[in-house]
């Protein structure tokens, strides 16, 4: 790649610097033992849940292929939904036919949505068939809005916010830490990739606002530093660790950037 890309990429020169590839990217990887993963999933999803292609998208993507599984189990398979329905959610008095399999059709209807009750559900109706079925679903605005997170101020350099919405992977600092600049704060899974988020500064960790398994919205604050602070911390952490492009686990095939 052309300067100064390259060397922007590679971050040359500073502490999380990656070393360039020489060769074939992948060919200093371990083996992987597909034979072997394929029996541990079906070990623990079932030998019918688990397919070659499942195999391939757990090797490649862990994390997201355990939250899809995660997702099949609370809500079975949804690939015969069409799409607008997915993603944006049925109109009141709409109707739309499902066909999970040749000769068997679902005719939904959603008839009514009830206001948010005091534990934050919604009563959501409708026809199947001509058959009435109402379910509970959990309204995640109303939860998102009664917890508002804080925002990190732009104008100051120890106030480290979200890059983009996500869900906390992990947290790598304590509060009371004295870290340097380019430490790995905050490890957040947004758009199928994992985005390291590291210290602006040099200072002291004054306060930590999100825990694993946190959602978040852009420039939520994740940590505040102090920057200079006296180290009369518990600690100090040093950049490295956890690089972008690693997964978050041992178990977890990395990736290089070259």
């Amino acid at each position: 790649f052309p300067e100064p890309l390259r060397s922007k990429v590679l971050k040359t020169g500073t502490t999380n610097a990656f070393l360039p590839v020489d060769g074939r990217p992948g060919a200093d990887l371990q083996p992987y033992d597909f034979d072997q993963e394929k029996k541990k999933l079906q070990y623990k999803h079932g030998k019918s849940n688990i397919t070659d292609k499942d195999v391939l998208s757990s090797a490649l993507y862990p994390a997201v292929f355990k939250e899809y599984m995660a997702f099949k189990e609370d809500f079975g398979i949804v690939k015969n939904v069409p799409s607008y329905a997915y993603f944006s959610g049925m109109q009141i008095g709409e109707e739309l036919t499902v066909t999970p399999r040749k000769g068997k059709e679902f005719v939904i209807k959603l008839v009514a949505v009830t206001d948010v009750d005091s534990e934050g559900n919604k009563q959501v109706f409708f026809e199947v068939n001509g058959t009435p079925i109402h379910i509970s679903v959990p309204d995640k605005s109303s939860i998102e809005m009664s917890a508002a997170r804080e925002k990190a101020d732009k104008l100051e350099l120890g106030s480290v916010g979200a890059p983009m919405p996500g869900q906390i992977l992990s947290v790598k600092v304590k509060e009371g830490t004295s870290v340097a600049k380019d430490t790995n704060l905050v490890v957040l899974s947004a758009m199928k990739m994992e985005t390291v988020v590291t210290a602006p500064i040099t200072g002291l960790v004054k306060r930590v606002l999100v825990k694993e398994g946190d959602q978040v919205q852009g420039n939520d604050l994740l940590v505040e530093i102090e920057e200079n602070a006296e180290v009369g911390a518990k600690q100090t952490a040093s950049p490295g660790g956890l690089q972008p492009g690693y997964g978050s686990s041992m178990d977890e095939p990395p990736t290089r950037t070259s």
